[in-house]
């Protein structure tokens, strides 16, 4: 009987422990398909960006929470023809938390907006907010949970996404991608 229950207590934490690892498993895998999800569409957009029509990037090592640009249509009578204006920027929520907002038209009656992440932090990871230093050793200073940094028609981007898990605990993952602007 005491070995037939020592082995019913040893498959239960077996089980629960496995149980445990495939739920944190799990939910890491969340984390990096926002992580993924948003930073492409973040990538996608600029890649079509016009160079000469980014606004609001700077160079490293300071860097942007927000950029502002205009895509290259084609051409008519020798004169580039622009989209509209759009820009993807961090917006603050609650908690020192954000989220990633592309606008259409951004502050017109036609404006249209889209999130793009809601678990963004305020600061890229290991990142100490607003003390002018670069605290996680990227080169880049005070840098926000969204950055873009420009040099040329080449455009950074650092994205943090973060979320907590069932028992409180903070995990995060992040993702640099380095575009070049189409045109």
């Amino acid at each position: 009987m005491t070995v037939f229950l020592l082995i019913t207590v040893n498959v239960n934490l077996v089980v629960g422990a496995g149980r445990s690892a495939a739920t944190a498993g799990a939910f890491m895998m969340s984390i990096d398909d926002e992580l993924h999800l948003a930073i492409d569409r973040v990538s996608l957009a600029l890649m079509a960006a016009d160079s000469k029509e980014v606004d609001g990037t700077r160079i490293a090592p300071l860097s942007s929470e927000s950029v502002r640009f205009q895509t290259a249509l084609g051409m008519n009578d020798g004169n580039v023809v622009h989209g509209p204006l759009e820009d993807v920027r961090w917006r603050p929520t609650a908690n020192d938390e954000g989220e990633i907002q592309w606008r259409e038209n951004p502050g017109d009656a036609l404006e249209r907006a889209v999130i793009w992440s809601k678990h963004v932090p305020i600061a890229f990871e290991a990142e100490i907010p607003n003390n002018g230093t670069d605290d996680n050793h990227n080169n880049l200073d005070d840098e926000g949970g969204l950055a873009f940094t420009m040099l040329g028609r080449t455009i950074s981007i650092h994205l943090t996404v973060a979320r907590e898990d069932e028992n409180g605990r903070e995990l995060s993952r992040n993702k640099r991608s380095v575009i070049t602007c189409r045109n």
